[in-house]
């Protein structure tokens, strides 16, 4: 008992002197009071009846101080269902007659339980599932980096195999490979922003949560906290990423044909098939995210990666590299 006293004078002064902290409470007043006060407290004529306790820290028993702030001198006893606010007995006579009505202390202990279920249920649940799902969104950025790279490897080797003529081939080839990955990582950063974002609103909630259990009940306790995890509910279901491999051509068939097919971005959904064989498409429900009008374009470009294009042979090059390759042709 003296330890929860000595934590209570921590932040809680003597009403009367406005100097000592605090180690009683008059329960007639709603006073807190420092032992030298208490002792005047007690021998005042006009106070001397009063009930006077040790002050303690436990958070129920301060709901006796609460006064009702549309009858100022009487105290809150009683909380009304319907209404959701805590109620004196002069306001259930005037506006509450007939409601649900039940203790203070009960509806206390049915709110704090309550809020303390949904902090568990953020702590124990959804905080380590989001945590987990950001976790698998950064692997798959390393992966997917570190798979562009080695197909970018494998490109610039090949790429060397092949005349300074269709040298350009082997840069677009790299080029749209980038563009892939970044295709592709823009979507992963899209992903963990999501999960970090509801991350920080889950901690955010948990945070208030935590401050008001801890903190000294007030009326502003039993204003209703519903419909805090209504977007959480849902976990994200993020697709994997995976790029083609650079297929190398035959240089004895014509260069233009077999330089090789440009690497693209292959996105799966857990559990599905690959969803996108060709140019990037997104999955039947999928919600639609800033980038993708600007993928949408992409994809149309990404149909004639070379600048030297045209409609009869796929690919338009300038006089002096096709005179190199109508030679390496004839061999």
């Amino acid at each position: 008992m003296a330890s929860a006293s000595a934590f209570a004078q921590h932040y809680v002064e003597c009403d009367n002197c406005e100097k000592n902290s605090a180690q009683f409470v008059c329960k007639t007043c709603s006073g807190h009071l420092c032992e030298e006060c208490k002792i005047d407290h007690e021998n005042r004529k006009l106070t001397k009846n009063h009930e006077i306790t040790a002050f303690k820290t436990d958070k129920e028993e301060l709901l006796s101080l609460l006064h009702c702030s549309e009858h100022n001198t009487k105290k809150l006893e009683c909380f009304c269902g319907p209404c959701k606010k805590p109620v004196c007995t002069d306001c259930i006579v005037s506006s509450h007659n007939g409601h649900k009505i039940k203790s203070l202390s009960t509806a206390y202990r049915e709110i704090r339980n309550d809020l303390q279920g949904t902090k568990v249920e953020i702590e124990y649940h959804f905080l380590p599932k989001y945590m987990e799902l950001l976790e698998k969104e950064m692997k798959k950025e390393a992966s997917l980096s570190e798979e562009a790279n080695q197909i970018e490897t494998q490109i610039e080797a090949y790429t060397q195999k092949v005349v300074e003529a269709v040298l350009k081939l082997g840069e677009n080839a790299i080029k749209q490979l980038r563009k892939e990955k970044d295709i592709g990582q823009r979507e992963i950063q899209t992903s963990k922003l999501e999960l970090m974002t509801k991350i920080n609103r889950l901690e955010q909630t948990r945070d208030i949560l935590t401050t008001k259990l801890e903190a000294k009940p007030g009326i502003s306790f039993f204003i209703p906290a519903t419909n805090l995890l209504i977007e959480f509910q849902k976990f994200p279901e993020h697709p994997e990423y995976k790029l083609d491999g650079f297929k190398p051509g035959q240089i004895s068939q014509k260069i233009q044909e077999n330089f090789g097919t440009f690497p693209k971005l292959k996105i799966f959904q857990q559990g599905s098939n690959v969803l996108n064989s060709c140019y990037y498409t997104r999955p039947a429900g999928w919600t639609t995210s800033p980038n993708s009008k600007k993928i949408s374009r992409l994809n149309r470009k990404m149909q004639h990666p070379n600048p030297y294009f045209d409609s009869t042979m796929g690919q338009k090059c300038d006089s002096s590299v096709q005179m190199i390759l109508s030679g390496i042709l004839k061999r």
